[in-house]
Formats: C-alpha cells, structure tokens, sequence
C-alpha cells in the first residue's frame, strides 16, 4: 500500500492510495471503508485499475457493481468495485492493484494553543489479512509549518490486521483561517434570565392559595357528606347484641381485611383461628429449641413452632382456604412451621398465604364497601392537564435559562420529595376508619409543605417561565393528593367500616380491665384485628390472678375469657399463637429470596 497526500492551504487532505491486493478464490472484488468522523467530509474523485502488463491506468466507471470496472458506494462511507464476474474463473493467487483518489476535509482541529493538529488513520484497520508494506509521502502547502522534514516521509511492514498508519504532527498557518477545518460548534448561548416582577409573583402566589383554599374546601365537603367524620360508637355502648348486629355476621377475616382495607398475616391468622374454632383442624406450640451433643436447647426469645393438624379432608374447604390448606400442608395432613421453611427451601420457591387471601377478600370487601357508581371517575383529568403543562414549561425553562437549572432541579426534587410523603399519608387517611383528623392533618400539612416550596421559588426571583411551571406542577400535586384522599366507599360501607373500628376499640378497651367482657370464641376476630400483643399484655398484667381451667379443648376463667382458650395454648398463649402464624407466612413467602479523541480515522478494505 501506497499513499502519496497533500494537505491544502485550507486543510483539505488530498489522497493517491496505490493497493495491490492479492486475491484467490471467488472474491467479487476490492472494498475501502472510510471512517469519516464528526464535521468531515469525503469526496471520492475517481478509483483506477492499474494495468502493469500494459504501464497504464484505467479509470473505473461510477455505476452498477454488476459490471467489471465499474465502482460505487456500498454505504455512506464504503466503496467497491468489481473485478470479475461470478461465471468468471476463480482468482488464483491474483495480483491486482488499484488506485484511489479522494479527499478529505474536516480532518485538522484547532488546539488550545492557537494552532492545529492532524490525527489521522492513512491505512484502514478492517481487513483480513497484515499490510506487508506500507508507505507514505505527505507533502505540507507552505502556509502551514511544522517540525521536521518536508515532505513527511513514513515506511512501516508487516501491519497486523486490526492495526492502522496512525499519524499525529502540530501545525501551524501562517495565515491564521484555514478553510476547511473542523470547528466543533460552539453550545448556543443561554438566554439570559428575566427576573419577574413582582406583581406577577404576588398573583401567582394568590392563584396557587385559592386554588388549594378551594380544592381543600371541595375535599371536605365530600368528605363530610359521606359521612367519614362521624364519631365511633363508644366502648361503653358496645355489647353482645350490638356485636351480633355489626359484626358476627362477618367472617373474621373478611372484618380485618375491611375495617383497614389490608390484607396481611392477621388475615391469616383469622382463618386458621376460624377453622381450629370450627373443628376442622387443630393446633398446639411448641418452644423454638435445637440439639446440640444430643441435648435440646430451648430457644424461648424467638417465636414458637406451630403445629397444625387437619381433622377434615382437604377436600372438603373451599375458595381461599383451600388453597392455604394446600400451601400449608405440604407433605400430609400435619404441617409446622419448621416443615414448610424446609419444603420451600429445597424447592427455592415460595407460597405467599397473605398474598393467597388478598383477592378474594378484596373482592368481599369491595361488594361490602364500595359504591355502585364511581364518582370520581374522572378526576384525574385536571391533574393530568397541570402536569403536563409544567412539565413542558419547565423543560422549556431548563433549555432556554440554563443558568437556573440548579435551582429548578433542587426545587423539583424537593417537590417530588413531599409529594411522595404526601400520597402516601392521603392513602393511609382514605383506608382508615380511626384517628381521621390527625391522618388528614398530616397530608394537609404536606400539601401546605409543598405550596410552601413554591413561595421561596417566588423569593427567589426566577424567570417567569419557571413560576409558571412550578405552579402548574405544584397545582397537580395539590389536586392529585387531594383526590388521592377522597373516599371510594358508599356511605353504607364507610358506616360498617365505621362500626368495626368501633368494635376493635371495644375489644382493646376491654384488654385494659381485670375481668375483660370478652369471650374465647371471639379469638379469631382479635386476631384478625390484629389484638394479639394486647391479649398477650393482659395475660402478663392480670393473667397471674385469674382461676383458670380446662375442660376438653376449652378453657374456662371466671372472666369468661383467658386469652384464648385452651384450643390456642391458653394461659396467655394467643399472641404467642399468632406470631408463630406469622412466621409460618413469613418462612412460606420468603424462602426463595436469597449482574484516539478528535481523529478523522482510517478505514476498512479488502475484498467482497
């Protein structure tokens, strides 16, 4: 290979690169790839065939590479030509050399030293074989000037493929302007910040304070109007008969999964209670221990192993509890917890009881709670409409005033920070039934948060494009949480939820005294209640003075209740008997848990 270039007084780089190339097989014929970088161009003049029989050079035809002697552009930056035909004989050691033309521009770079630089690639590095010998003559136009000798003269042999003739000199014009460098575009200038005035800030403050004014105050008019304000029924008008009214006739696990909308291992627990309570299965405990040197060591901090036995074919339940009896029960009609972390464990799977229960008890409780016909269907227009809106007045704002793009990231990250808080005290405030003025206390307050954020933005002074953005986001986060919070139950299900609320109450109230009006039969819907550490703490403070005994599978007390009754373990045993429920959960559902800069650049060659 042979390369004879001259570098213009404008830059341009005009290049005579002489290949002999040899060919033997069923090649087509030659292809040079060009690497042309950022702000280059290439123009190729013409490629000739070099005829050494006759010492004379034959200009290819531009145009279809069906014929012989004829080349074109395979892609933007690749050339071929055509040596022979398919029905021609094969190459057989063939010898065959071309020249080609072409020039370049765009390929000298202003340093930062008020001169230039080449950085360019004479040889191309894609090709199957080594170039056994290369050279190259560069001849320098007088207004350029370097070190060294002129013209530049350079020999190399044996270049592996992969390799490239990279050469690299400092220059300099004597004129100063070349023509046709490469100057990397400068960035636009930003647009300089107009401050806003301030009665513009005054007014947008004011829309965004009405606006919450109002949104708040639509909020608690729904809100009172579907009665989610009224007060619980008191412990004291609680009894037996009021119990049986509102809430016996419920399952237990479909009252814990009601009264907060969650379904969680207390739900869990209330259907295993249940079905003990019914007869269908029974349950006992027993401390955590473990053997060392054939002794048994009883771990009583960490919760105890639940044995469970099924007294009814399994065939037998139905909907969810059949399929927690077939999640449970895994290799017979007993299981335990220890049994079930192992069963998952060796098969690096999971069973998920509360997950199970989830929808079918969602289901119940919608078909308890939920209103016929959503009113708010479609309240998530406005909000969608004010996002978008600030979202592209900011983006705007961020390519326009690039000087405020700190304050504008700090401001939307902030926002984002509270609105996330925000959404997630609106949603505990919609599915509780308790203490609701405090939980709407809270997300208000984060509301007020986040129009606070947007008052300093009006502090300080920012472009008007960005007030008028940040109040379209602020709006939409206000609206969104507002209506995030609203509630989706009928007033009959927001008064049932109402009345379970006031049932746990009476149930923790009870838990306080001495001699609780409670009964053990009513164990499931503690626990479905999530009352187990409470029954656990009375049994601590009081279970030491009352008389307790069995009969069959039922303890007696002379409160009528002890904390659960034989059937659980008794004698303060319930809370221990529902956390082992939960840690049977925990082991089914969690046992499967455990990735040259600047350069023009040379090309590729060979053959098709």
């Amino acid at each position: 290979m042979e390369v004879q270039a001259r570098l213009d007084r404008d830059g341009r780089l005009h290049v005579r690169e002489l290949q002999t190339m040899v060919f033997s097989g069923d090649w087509n014929g030659g292809e040079r790839k060009f690497y042309v970088g950022a702000g280059q161009h290439l123009q190729v003049n013409c490629v000739l065939r070099v005829d050494v029989l006759n010492d004379r050079e034959v200009e290819l035809a531009r145009g279809s590479l069906t014929q012989v002697n004829h080349w074109n552009f395979h892609t933007g930056s690749t050339i071929r030509w055509r040596s022979r035909q398919p029905s021609d004989p094969l190459f057989q050691n063939t010898a065959l050399t071309y020249i080609i033309e072409y020039t370049l521009s765009g390929i000298i770079i202003p340093d930062n030293h008020g001169g230039y630089r080449l950085n360019h690639d004479f040889a191309f590095t894609e090709r199957p074989g080594p170039i056994q010998h290369f050279s190259l003559d560069l001849e320098l136009d007088p207004v350029w000037q370097t070190e060294g000798d002129r013209p530049l003269h350079l020999t190399q042999d044996n270049i592996q493929p992969g390799k490239g003739v990279v050469l690299q000199i400092r220059l300099t014009h004597s004129e100063g302007n070349p023509a046709a460098i490469y100057r990397p575009p400068k960035p636009p200038a930003p647009i300089p910040v107009r401050h806003t005035p301030s009665f513009s800030r005054l007014l947008l403050f004011s829309t965004v304070l009405l606006f919450f004014l109002w949104r708040f105050a639509v909020f608690f008019r729904y809100e009172k109007k579907a009665e989610r304000f009224h007060t619980l029924v008191p412990p004291e008008d609680v009894d037996q008969q009021w119990l049986d009214q509102h809430l016996f006739h419920l399952l237990p696990e479909v009252v814990g999964a009601t009264w907060d909308k969650r379904t969680s291992g207390y739900e869990v627990a209330a259907v295993l209670a249940r079905l003990v309570l019914e007869g269908k299965m029974e349950s006992w405990l027993e401390p955590k221990k473990i053997s060392i040197f054939h002794y048994e060591l009883f771990l009583p901090w960490l919760p105890p192993v639940l044995h469970l036995r099924l007294l009814q074919p399994r065939e037998q339940f139905s909907s969810y509890e059949h399929t927690l009896i077939e999640g449970l029960f895994i290799n017979g009609e007993a299981t335990d917890t220890e049994a079930i972390r192992d069963y998952y464990q060796g098969k690096n799977s999971s069973f998920d009881p509360a997950g199970k229960l989830r929808e079918p008890l969602e289901k119940k409780v919608s078909e308890l709670t939920a209103a016929l016909k959503n009113p708010l269907e479609l309240i998530w227009i406005p909000t969608l409409l004010l996002g978008l809106c600030g979202f592209f007045l900011l983006l705007f704002n961020a390519v326009l005033h690039q000087d405020e793009f700190g304050l504008q990231m700090i401001y939307v990250a902030t926002a984002f920070f509270l609105y996330i808080i925000g959404l997630i005290g609106a949603i505990n405030y919609r599915d509780a039934s308790i203490r609701l003025p405090g939980r709407m206390l809270f997300f208000v307050g984060i509301v007020v948060l986040i129009e606070t954020g947007y008052a300093s933005l009006l502090y300080a002074d920012a472009s008007l494009l960005l007030l008028l953005g940040g109040s379209c986001l602020v709006l939409a986060m206000m609206n969104n949480i507002l209506n995030i919070a609203k509630s989706r139950d009928s007033i009959e299900g927001i008064r049932l939820r109402q009345h379970l609320a006031s049932a746990r109450e009476y149930f923790k109230a009870e838990l306080q005294k001495e001699k609780p009006e409670l009964e053990d039969a009513w164990f499931p819907y503690l626990l479905a209640f999530g009352l187990g550490k409470h029954m656990d703490a009375w049994f601590g403070k009081y279970g030491n003075s009352i008389h307790t005994f069995s009969s069959g599978n039922t303890s007696h007390s002379s409160s009528g209740f002890s904390g659960g009754g034989g059937i659980f373990g008794g004698a303060g045993a319930s809370g221990s008997w529902a956390t082992a429920v939960n840690s049977m959960a925990t082991s089914a559902s969690s046992s499967s848990s455990g990735g040259s800069s600047g350069g023009s650049g040379g090309g590729g060659g060979g053959g098709w």
